[in-house]
Formats: C-alpha cells, structure tokens, sequence
C-alpha cells in the first residue's frame, strides 16, 4: 500500500507500519461464495481459524459457538454443495467471525437473500455491532442503509460524496417528507391558499399547481403537519377532495444528489489530518450508486 500524507488506524495500529498486526483485527466477507466446496461446514471455520493462529482448543470451543449463533448448528457436517444461498451467507459470516475481529467488512451482505434469509442477516450484523464489532457494509438497498447503518456513506466512481447518519442524510438529499392536499377551489383562490398554508409551522417548501393540489415540504411528522393544513384549508371554507403522505428517504436518483467529495467536518478530524473515530461498534454503509 502506498503511504499517503494521512494517517489510518485501527485500534491504534498504523495499516501502513504494522500491515500485519491490522489484518488480524479485520474480516472481509465477500458478495460472491468463496467458501472451500472440498471441506464440510465445520472444517471451513477450523481451517480459517488455524491460518488466523487460532489455538486448536479455542477454535474447537468457537466453531460449535459460532454455528449455533449463526443458525447452522444442524449442518455442520453437510458438504457446502448442499447449502442454500442464504445458508451459505451465513457461513461465511460465521469463518470471518472465528479470529474474532474488530471490524468486518461486508460486501452486499443480503444479496439475492430470501426475505427471511435477509432478516436473518440483518439481526447478526446488529447484534455484532452490539457487542462491539465495527461493520462496514456495501449496499445498492436504500432500506438496508436506513435501518441497519449509524452512518451512510455515498460512493460514487470511488469518491465519497456523502458520510452522515441515515436521518441526516435524508434531509438533506431529498425533499423532506410530504403532504398533498387536492382541493375543489377556482384558480382566483390558489394564492390565497398557498399564502395560508405557507403559514403553516413546519413547511419549508410549498408547490401549488392551478388543479387545486398544493404540495408542502415539511422535516416534521407528516401527519401533524396535514393536521394542521387541513384546518387552514377547512378555516376558508374550502373543501379538500383528497389528502397523501409522502415520507423521505435514501431512495433518490443519481440527478437529486448533486454532491461534491465530502470531506471530513472538524469535529471529525484531529491534528495532522487523521480521520479518527474512537470508539468501536457502529454500522458503516457504503451506498454505491
């Protein structure tokens, strides 16, 4: 690895200077199956955790651990051929967790999963971030970002365009949630309304076409903002024909993000420009776009 101007650490370990001690505190799982198909379940975890200098007693003790955890407890003689997508992420979850890591890096982690098999998936990573495993994840499931991840990052062509957590980042790559209210008024009536319903708390944001249905952005609760225009709109006696919610998310076009490269907020950075971050345990997202 080339040496840049900035430094990175994990757990105090310089990735550059001591390469080696690093990779003990890393695990990668890959999006594609690359378990040994010549070894059964358990011989897969016994091997990896033997390269990693796993003692023969712990990583017997681990083995029959791990598969109980990862739901595999019943297979671990079945030959990998036999195993179903699903099963197989799961395993090899389970070999990266044997040297017991610091931080596991998961490439697609519910790709082409079931939506059991997905759910699965998703609990594991929580509950390792729980425990203090730091996991950083790829991900094309705006969803998956949203739920699992403290924070997202936004990769586009290798540039970070984005590092923000899941609320954070929706408010400011979309438009907020919001609310349309249709009503049966004439065209002389819009501005009024649209002036009232500007007045509303909340509302940064109103659209109004001359077919009677005004749009407003609001970052607050949806529901209480309707609430409130509703009572605005029935104040003027004026009758409403239909009502919808709309709630942000991370699901946005490529054309609504309109990022620079992000770079690292001074809070986040701490002499000779190290990003650093001090505690373990947190869901990192990578969205590729």
């Amino acid at each position: 690895m080339p040496r840049f101007h900035h430094a990175s650490l994990v757990e105090g370990v310089d990735v550059v200077a001591d390469s080696r001690s690093v990779r003990r505190l890393l695990a990668v799982v890959p999006q594609r199956n690359n378990l040994d198909r010549s070894l059964s379940v358990r011989r897969n975890l016994l091997f990896h955790a033997a390269y990693h200098g796993v003692s023969s007693a712990e990583r017997k003790r681990r083995v029959d651990q791990i598969l109980d955890r990862m739901g595999l407890a019943d297979h671990l003689k079945a030959s990998v051929d036999t195993l179903s997508g699903g099963q197989a992420q799961r395993l090899m979850i389970a070999r990266a967790l044997m040297h017991r890591p610091k931080v596991l890096f998961l490439d697609e982690p519910s790709n082409a999963l079931d939506p059991q098999a997905r759910l699965f998936v998703h609990d594991r990573v929580a509950a390792l971030r729980d425990e203090g495993v730091t996991v950083v994840l790829t991900t094309h499931d705006m969803d998956e970002a949203t739920k699992l991840c403290d924070r997202v990052g936004i990769v586009d062509r290798g540039k970070l365009l984005a590092l923000d957590t899941p609320d954070a980042l929706t408010r400011a790559l979309s438009d907020g949630n919001t609310v349309t209210i249709t009503v049966g008024a004439d065209d002389h009536a819009v501005a009024e309304i649209s002036a009232r319903l500007c007045e509303v708390p909340d509302v940064r944001k109103l659209e109004a076409t001359t077919c009677g249905a005004f749009r407003l952005h609001t970052d607050a609760d949806p529901a209480i903002t309707l609430s409130l225009a509703l009572n605005t709109v029935r104040d003027l006696d004026i009758a409403v024909s239909d009502v919808a919610i709309g709630r942000s998310s991370l699901d946005v076009s490529d054309d609504d993000i309109g990022l620079s490269p992000w770079t690292p907020s001074p809070a986040t950075n701490r002499g000779n420009g190290v990003h650093q971050r001090d505690e373990l345990g947190d869901v990192t997202c990578g969205v590729r776009r």
